[in-house]
């Protein structure tokens, strides 16, 4: 059961769903600089659509492949420090290869 709460989500992936907030009353949810399938329509800015392209989902390698839309497209003012393998998030050395101002990958693993 809801109760009325609003939800934010921010620099994720929800990939591979049929429908990731169906049961949700949408006018509740904002997504903001996120990857979602099927396309996100309600409140938000900054979001894709499109496969993430991770290395190995059968066997569970969640992180980004090159080319994948998530590559820095993430808002960096609400990213932690680190990501999942505590690897750090933001590396200037490296060209911006996202559409933008982000030098940060959405979702829980940075490109390395």
């Amino acid at each position: 059961a809801y109760d009325n709460s609003q939800v934010l989500v921010e620099n994720a992936i929800v990939f591979g769903n049929t429908d990731p907030f169906a049961s949700a009353v949408s006018s509740l949810i904002t997504v903001r600089f996120s990857n979602v399938t099927p396309a996100w329509t309600g409140a938000g800015e900054r979001n894709n659509t499109g496969d993430p392209l991770f290395v190995d989902v059968s066997s569970g390698n969640f992180t980004l492949s090159p080319g994948s839309p998530a590559i820095d497209a993430a808002d960096e003012a609400v990213a932690p420090a680190t990501d999942f393998n505590d690897q750090g998030r933001v590396d200037r050395t490296e060209p911006n290869t996202g559409d933008g101002p982000p030098w940060v990958d959405m979702g829980c693993f940075e490109l390395q």
